[in-house]
């Protein structure tokens, strides 16, 4: 047996995979529903007595061509603490499993800036052996000190530039690439791959230290492109300790033991750690301790024993609910198979925590909602606390820390309330559905169609009341309504006309424009950056309606644009930060290869006037919504045909979709409305009847949570967000002339829930989960539950992602009086 295969035994994990296609109508996919011919995965044991004939096998010949690791090295590693004798991490401990299921440890951490820099170029971060931080500012080729002790937390002070000259005159240290510390020392490699030891003064607090260069006589072997260094203490009384780098083009990890007097590291002594050479230019991080490596390579994270990695991994998308990209790594204890790893997950914005043993799932946190933070991190390290530990990192320019408080076991989360309420306005003068509501400069909200008549009104949220304005030229339902950059709003198609007018606020009236080239019903129109209006979709009379259209104010004219690859009736279309607008889904042509449910999209270019094809969504959708968040991605979530909880994201950076986190309930022809924290209010809609229900998507942890609920159920409403951040809800199914206000500011008592009752607490559903486990983990019955969750009646319905109502032991539904 080589090597390679021992490796790749050796990485695989007890639960294996097989494949095979079937129809599996309930199935369900990084928590989405598939109803189609799948590739699913099914759990195949794998025999331990090869895995253990192979690490056996691995040992033996490690020993033989790895003397120096066979040996126990000092548990102590080059990632000093804060303090010689520091208090004891205060890492939280993994609650019980839950039917084999450890749910999603979750805690939102509280950020303070330590230190500002004028550049947002921070390369690198470390924990220096004087308690300090040291930051690498890019920009200026300086590495700084922070202070970290009190009464001055936070001062800063350039220790290292570029061009500085040793104090033994052996040379000057050039632009500064990587740091890690090692015994007492700040090491630094520069741009010429030349080592750097930086000895900060003893018991000082100034900055003040000395600089010396570091002799490693092939260092000009290593090339361009090194991509971490760290060390291993091995004589602490001596300040010696093992130098390692990575070397991409050697396609090693290179392990240098020091000089006995400590002058350098000889040549001679050098090792190399990987016993099969690999790529190596995607390492992001390296973490050393004693007889394992740890790369951060690719967004994983990879133990190296003995030269081999062995089978220990981190958490992944089962534990954590979506699949993480790890690009840094830091521990609390440098001991081997002690303390808690903290891993930054790039992809999902969050740090993961997780045990040195066995990488079990401790806990994530994730930044406030709205703050943007976790999203471009560039180095971190943690310190233990008595009451919790502190994650520092660099990131905007800024050295921030936050304490990693414990975080609750979601599916024991429970609260007397919930963020946001809806309450009751002035009612409109007429009835209305599949209207629409549009904010107009003076904060105003014009209300068109939807009705019997002609008629318009406008609701002013100061008084909370709505008043009749001029009327239509023509009755419209299922129209647009657009405003324009001058404050004037158009008017556009609805039933069975190609029509146009604009609307003035300063007037009150409505006036004619220039007409499409066809009638459209339900289509959609999109203000681009330029001014012009973008039409797409909807039905028509037309045998091709693949065709958009442009309404240019300046000249009151529609023209022609595109084509698209396929009749797109009732996508989302969502303008993208960038000025392109992003087509999604809908109905399409059943004999074009995209089907009649469309998974396709598009890209428009207004410069080009043209579409072009970018990444398909996981499923068709119909009369579902997109919503451009604070970030730049794009929101997917509900549609047909039959209302579907799941949702995406779309990243115009990669042209590419990706799942997040389910909704509580399936739902189409809801409403999606981007509040001002950055979260996404989800309204009504069809589940599969018109819902009361609402929730909110918070894109910083990827998932749904529950909100206060509508006072009556709707579908086909509108939503619109007003200048002070509240949203107006109105009309719906039925004509209802009804309005109401959301506040997100609010809250709600759960038990005001309009699907929960007294003391319910909520629980997201996660992979593995059943109604049985759920209810035993709770201590309620199966009929108890599914009364809380109407939802759930099928017998064979339960999805990823929903969140559920738990209702206290012993609780039991008000049973329906008899007919």
């Amino acid at each position: 047996m080589d090597l390679e295969r021992i490796e790749e035994l050796l990485r695989t994990r007890p639960p294996g995979e097989r494949t095979y296609d079937r129809q599996l109508p309930d199935l369900q996919i990084n928590s989405r529903p598939v109803k189609a011919t799948i590739r699913a995965r099914s759990g195949v044991p794998v025999g331990w007595a090869a895995a253990v004939l192979a690490f056996g096998l691995v040992c033996v010949l490690g020993a033989t061509m790895y003397g120096p690791w066979h040996q126990r090295e000092t548990a102590a590693s080059a990632t000093p603490a804060a303090s010689a004798t520091p208090a004891a991490s205060a890492t939280p401990a993994a609650s019980p499993s839950m039917s084999g299921n450890n749910g999603v440890l979750l805690a939102t951490v509280t950020p303070k800036v330590v230190a500002s820099f004028g550049s947002d170029d921070l390369k690198g971060l470390v924990l220096g052996p004087d308690g300090a931080a040291y930051v690498l500012d890019d920009t200026t080729h300086t590495i700084y000190r922070i202070s970290l002790e009190t009464p001055v937390p936070g001062a800063k002070v350039p220790v290292l530039v570029a061009g500085q000259a040793s104090v033994d005159g052996q040379g000057v240290i050039g632009n500064p690439r990587l740091l890690t510390t090692g015994g007492g020392d700040v090491l630094v490699l520069d741009d010429a791959n030349a080592l750097w030891r930086w000895h900060p003064a003893a018991g000082d607090n100034t900055g003040r230290g000395t600089l010396l260069k570091v002799n490693i006589p092939d260092n000009a072997t290593w090339g361009d492109g090194v991509r971490a260094i760290g060390t291993l203490l091995v004589n602490a009384a001596m300040n010696l300790y093992n130098f390692f780098i990575v070397v991409p083009s050697q396609r090693q990890v290179l392990k240098y033991p020091p000089a006995a007097d400590g002058s350098g590291y000889p040549t001679a002594g050098r090792q190399i750690l990987l016993s099969v050479t690999r790529d190596l230019s995607n390492v992001t991080d390296m973490h050393i301790d004693a007889g394992h490596v740890f790369l951060a390579d690719r967004g994983k994270i990879t133990r190296y024993t003995l030269g081999l990695a062995d089978a220990w991994t981190p958490p992944g998308e089962t534990a954590l609910g979506s699949s993480p990209e790890y690009t840094r790594l830091t521990s609390d204890n440098p001991a081997m198979d002690l303390g808690t790893f903290y891993a930054y997950d790039s992809l999902n914005r969050r740090i993961v925590a997780f045990a040195k043993t066995n990488g079990a799932l401790l806990g994530q946190y994730r930044a406030a909602s709205g703050t943007g933070l976790f999203s471009a991190l560039t180095g971190m390290f943690v310190i233990p606390g008595s009451a919790a530990p502190t994650l520092y990192w660099t990131e905007g320019g800024s050295l921030r820390s936050a304490a990693l408080l414990s975080p609750a076991q979601t599916p024991l989360a429970s609260s007397a309330t919930v963020p946001g309420r809806f309450s009751a306005t002035g009612s409109m003068t007429t009835a209305r559905s599949i209207a629409t509501s549009t904010l107009l400069e003076d904060g105003r909200v014009l209300i068109t169609g939807g009705a019997a008549d002609n008629s318009a009104e406008l609701y002013n949220p100061a008084t909370g009341t709505f008043s009749a304005t001029g009327s239509m030229t023509a009755s419209r339902i299922g129209h647009t309504a657009t405003r324009l950059s001058d404050g004037r709003v158009l008017i556009a198609g609805g039933t069975n006309t190609p029509a146009a007018e604009l609307y003035d606020p300063r007037t009150g009236r409505f006036s004619t424009t220039g007409s499409m080239s066809c009638p459209r019903y339900y289509t959609t129109a999109t203000l681009l950056n330029d001014g012009r209006v973008l039409i797409v979709g909807g039905a028509t009379a037309m045998p091709d309606n693949s065709f958009a259209e442009l309404y240019d104010p300046a000249t009151g004219k529609f023209s022609t644009t595109g084509p698209l690859p396929t009749a797109f009736d009732t996508p989302s279309v969502t303008l993208l930060q960038d000025g392109r607008v992003l087509v999604a889904g809908g109905y399409g042509n059943p004999d074009d290869p995209g089907g009649l449910y469309l998974s396709l999209a598009e890209l428009f270019d207004p410069a080009t006037g043209k579409f072009s094809a970018t990444g398909s969504m996981a499923i068709g959708r119909v009369m579902h919504t997109g919503t451009l968040l604070q970030d730049g991605r794009v929101l997917m979530a509900g549609g047909g045909p039959a209302p579907t909880t799941s949702a995406e994201l779309y990243d115009p950076a990669t042209g590419k979709f990706s799942a997040t986190g389910s909704m509580a309930m399936g739902r189409d022809l809801q409403t999606a409305t981007l509040l001002a924290d950055g979260q996404v209010l989800i309204a009504g809609g069809h589940a599969p009847y018109a819902s009361a229900s609402a929730e909110l998507y918070d894109p910083a942890t990827g998932q749904f949570h529950p909100t206060g609920g509508m006072a009556a159920p709707r579908v086909q409403h509108a939503a619109t967000l007003l200048a002070d951040d509240r949203v107006l809800i109105t009309g719906g199914q039925d004509q209802s002339a009804s309005a109401e206000l959301y506040d997100p500011a609010s809250t709600v008592p759960t038990e005001a829930m309009a699907t929960a009752g007294p003391a319910f607490s909520q629980y997201i559903v996660k992979p593995g989960d059943t109604k049985a486990t759920i209810a035993l983990a709770f201590g309620i019955e199966v009929p108890d539950l599914i009364d809380a969750n109407p939802q759930i009646q099928d017998p064979s319905h339960l999805e990823v992602g929903w969140v559920l109502n738990i209702p206290p032991p012993g609780w039991h539904a008000t049973p329906s009086p008899s007919p």
